[in-house]
C-alpha cells in the first residue's frame, strides 16, 4: 500500500509539473488508490481464510454425584482409555495410535462447576465436532467403574519390619526341624506313625523265663553241691539219677559189691582175689564220684550260662528301653518343632494378609453420572463469518486507501 501510495504521489506530482490533470483526474486518481487498498484487504481476508479455516466448537454437559466426581471426571478426559472410547466412536475402522489419542486430546477440554462438567470439543467440521463432544461424554459414563490407579504405596518400616522378624523366624524353625528330621530319621512326628513298645515287651517276657531257668539252675546246683559236701546217695538227687553213666557205673558198682561181699565169706582177708574185687569196688566209686563232679560242673556252667543269658537280655532291654525312651523324646521334640513351625508359618500369613488389606487403597468415589445435554452440530463457526471477514478486509483496504488517498492529496495540490 506505500508503493500504491508512493505511486499516486508520483502520478500527482508528474500532473502537477506537467499540467497535471484536473480535479476529475485527482479524484479518479484516489479512488483507484482506494480501490486498489481495498482489493488488497480483501486478498488479506482471502488468505486468512485459506491458512486458516473457521473452527467450530460443540459441548456436552453431564451431571455427577459430587464435585469429587466431577474433578474425577475431569483429569480422566485425558486418560488414554477414555480417548481410545472417543476415537473408536468417531472412527471404528480407522487405527487409533498414540499421535491420533494427541490430536484428539488437543480437541477436546472440560469445564467443572459444581457437580457438572461441560466438555467442549473443536473441530473443522460441525456435525463431527458435536459427534466428538458427545463420543467423549459417553465414553466417560462408559468408563465410570474403572478402577482408579492405586496411590503410591507409603513404605510402613514398623510393617517391612514385622515381616522381617516373622519371615526369619519361619526360617529358624524349618531349619531346626529339618537338621531334627535328619537326626531322627522320623520325616513327621503330627500324623507319623507312633512309637509302639512291642519288641521291648517281647524282650521282657524272655527276661522273665530266663530268670525262672537261672533260679531253677541255681537251685539244682545246690542240691548238688550239698549231695557231694554231705556223701549221701546221689540216687536222692533227680538230675544224678537221670545220669546214663551214674545209672551205669552203679550197675558195676551193684556187682563189684555183691562179687567183693562173695569173696569175703569165702576167702580170708588178705587173698588176692579179695583184695582185687576192693581194689574194683574203689575204682568203680571214683568213677561215680569223678561223674558226680562232671554233673556238678555241667551244672554251675548251666547256672553261668542262664545268668549269662539273664544279663544280655537285662542289657538288651535296657538298651531297648533307652532307644525307646530317644524315640519318644525324639517325637516329642520333633512335634514340638512342627508345631513351632507350624505357628511361625501361620503369624506369617496373617502379618501378610494384614499389610495386603492395609494396603489395599480407600474406595474412590467414581464419576458415575448422567448425560444432561447432548452437543449440537454448531451452525456457524467460531469468530466472524466468511462474508464478515472479507467485507471487514475490504473494508479494512478501502479506509487505509482512504488514508493513503488524503495524505497524498495534500502534496496533489
Amino acid at each position: 500500500m506505500a508503493f500504491v501510495a508512493q505511486a499516486g504521489g508520483q502520478t500527482a506530482g508528474r500532473g502537477a509539473s506537467g499540467g497535471g490533470p484536473g480535479p476529475s483526474g485527482v479524484a479518479l486518481q484516489r479512488l483507484a488508490l482506494v480501490l486498489a487498498c481495498g482489493l488488497v484487504g480483501v486478498l488479506i481476508a482471502l488468505a486468512v481464510l485459506v491458512f486458516a479455516p473457521p473452527r467450530y466448537r460443540a459441548s456436552a454437559e453431564l451431571a455427577l454425584p459430587s464435585p469429587a466426581a466431577a474433578a474425577l471426571a475431569e483429569d480422566a478426559l485425558a486418560s488414554e482409555p477414555v480417548l481410545r472410547v472417543a476415537a473408536r466412536a468417531l472412527a471404528p475402522d480407522e487405527a487409533s495410535g498414540s499421535e491420533a489419542l494427541a490430536r484428539l486430546q488437543a480437541r477436546l477440554a472440560a469445564r467443572r462447576t459444581g457437580e457438572r462438567l461441560v466438555i467442549t470439543a473443536t473441530g473443522d467440521e460441525a456435525t463431527e465436532t458435536a459427534r466428538l463432544a458427545d463420543a467423549a461424554a459417553q465414553a466417560l459414563l462408559a468408563l465410570a467403574d474403572l478402577p482408579a490407579p492405586p496411590p503410591p504405596a507409603r513404605p510402613d518400616t514398623a510393617v517391612a519390619d514385622r515381616l522381617d522378624r516373622l519371615t526369619q523366624a519361619l526360617r529358624e524353625a524349618e531349619t531346626q526341624l529339618d537338621r531334627a528330621r535328619a537326626e531322627t530319621g522320623i520325616a513327621a512326628a503330627i500324623g507319623g506313625p507312633a512309637v509302639e513298645p512291642s519288641q521291648l515287651a517281647d524282650l521282657q517276657a524272655r527276661l522273665s523265663l530266663a530268670r525262672v531257668r537261672t533260679a531253677e539252675e541255681r537251685v539244682r546246683l545246690a542240691q548238688i553241691e550239698r549231695l557231694a559236701a554231705s556223701g549221701a546217695d546221689p540216687d536222692t538227687v533227680p538230675e544224678v539219677v537221670r545220669s546214663p553213666i551214674i545209672a551205669s557205673l552203679r550197675g558195676e558198682l551193684a556187682e563189684a559189691q555183691r562179687l567183693e561181699r562173695l569173696a569175703a565169706t569165702e576167702l580170708g582177708p588178705r587173698h588176692p582175689r579179695l583184695v582185687a574185687q576192693r581194689a574194683e569196688r574203689r575204682r568203680i566209686e571214683g568213677q561215680i564220684r569223678g561223674e558226680f563232679a562232671r554233673v556238678a560242673a555241667a551244672a554251675r556252667q548251666d547256672v553261668a550260662r542262664a545268668e549269662a543269658a539273664e544279663r544280655a537280655l537285662s542289657a538288651e532291654i535296657e538298651t531297648q528301653r533307652a532307644a525307646l525312651t530317644a524315640a519318644i523324646d525324639a517325637v516329642a521334640r520333633l512335634r514340638a518343632l512342627e508345631q513351632a513351625a507350624e505357628r511361625a508359618r501361620t503369624a506369617l500369613d496373617l502379618a501378610r494378609r494384614e499389610a495386603a488389606e492395609a494396603a489395599i487403597p480407600p474406595a474412590v468415589e467414581r464419576p458415575a453420572g448422567r448425560l444432561v445435554s447432548a452437543a449440537v452440530p454448531p451452525a456457524r463457526p467460531e469468530g466472524l463469518p466468511p462474508a464478515a471477514l472479507l467485507a471487514l478486509g475490504l473494508t479494512a483496504g478501502c479506509s487505509v486507501g482512504a488514508a493513503f488517498a488524503t495524505a497524498g492529496g495534500r502534496r496533489w495540490r
